[in-house]
């Protein structure tokens, strides 16, 4: 199962397109606001939730050690820019559909 969360608007992976992701991400800094997003991965022995950075300050943040199982998908997040203030939401689409192996 793949969840993503895009300023407290949840949605299952397969319930949305690209068009909404990139929709919620583009215009709420259009207003100036800082957004949120949240990937949950659920899936055998994985279990794990990524934030961007503007999800700092909610206080909703793992504190547990990934699992090598994990670690490449913290690792291809990474990668892809997802921990910058600036990433982009094509980025976080490419990272979604590299990951839809594991749901």
């Amino acid at each position: 199962m793949i969840k993503i969360e895009i300023a407290s608007q949840e949605r299952l992976y397969n319930q949305i397109d690209d068009e909404w992701i990139r929709s919620q991400i583009q215009n709420r800094r259009k207003d100036g606001r800082e957004v949120c997003v949240r990937v949950y991965v659920e899936y055998g022995n994985i279990y794990m939730m990524l934030s961007t950075p503007g999800c700092q300050s909610t206080g909703r943040r793992s504190k547990r050690q990934y699992r090598e199982c994990e670690k490449p998908l913290s690792e291809k997040w990474e990668e892809m820019g997802l921990r910058r203030p600036d990433y982009s939401p094509g980025a976080l689409i490419k990272f979604l559909k590299y990951i839809e192996k594991y749901s």
